[in-house]
């Protein structure tokens, strides 16, 4: 553990953050090189069916719905998707092994990787899912209020008025969640990024209360002048 790069003993500036970094590229590059060579040529992999059965890369219409109905080309997406997933994560767990020193073959974290596979697929579907949800369900009930507003109807401003409250809780659904929670890092980015409403009135105050107080030590100076 004497040689670990990572993690660092102690806090450190930028340039030594950046110094770490370099060093850690250049301390994984090759033993993690042919993975990520490996994940770029599985990731092809229904491009080289598509090429080697004589259909362009760009199809039409035609060869587009003829391709969404091929099996073996569905085949080939599902096993290049595993691949390009095993190996990103066997690079991921062979460059983690690398900096904190620890005990580790390639061929240990390519099996991991495969067993997490499966886990990083279904993570990616969630989130594909949450941001349909996110930005395509919105969009559908704002295209529905005005087709209603266009046709005459009443219930388009509902519509809107929903759809903007919907989305102004979703804009303050992430803040009260960083605010609320117990990780002290995450409370110090939130105060940084976003900042305190009461901030603006608490620094106008003290240079409102400056002037005063330069009035208040020059009365007793010009006192002493008019007694004389």
């Amino acid at each position: 553990m004497t040689n670990a790069l990572y993690p660092p003993a102690r806090p450190q500036s930028v340039g030594e953050v950046l110094d770490l970094a370099f060093r850690i590229f250049g301390a994984t590059l090759l033993k993690c090189l042919p993975f990520a060579a490996l994940a770029v040529i599985a990731g092809q992999l229904p491009n080289a069916y598509t090429l080697a059965s004589g259909q362009p890369l760009l199809a039409n219409a035609q060869l587009a719905l003829q391709r969404f109905f091929d099996p073996k080309f569905w085949l080939l997406e599902l096993v290049a998707i595993f691949l390009t997933v095993t190996l990103t994560n066997a690079v991921v767990l062979r460059q983690y092994a690398l900096i904190t020193a620890q005990p580790g073959t390639g061929g240990a974290a390519l099996s991991a990787g495969a067993r997490h596979a499966p886990g990083m697929v279904l993570i990616w579907i969630l989130i594909g899912f949450a941001l349909a949800g996110l930005f395509i369900v919105p969009l559908l009930l704002v295209g529905a209020a005005f087709g209603s507003l266009k046709a005459g109807g009443g219930n388009g401003i509902g519509a809107l008025s929903g759809v903007a409250l919907l989305l102004e809780g979703c804009a303050r659904a992430a803040p009260l969640e960083t605010a609320s929670s117990s990780i002290p890092s995450q409370q110090r980015t939130r105060h940084l990024t976003i900042g305190s409403p009461l901030r603006p009135t608490a620094r106008s105050r003290p240079a409102s209360r400056e002037p005063q107080r330069c009035r208040s030590r020059a009365v007793p100076a010009a006192a002493p002048a008019g007694a004389a």
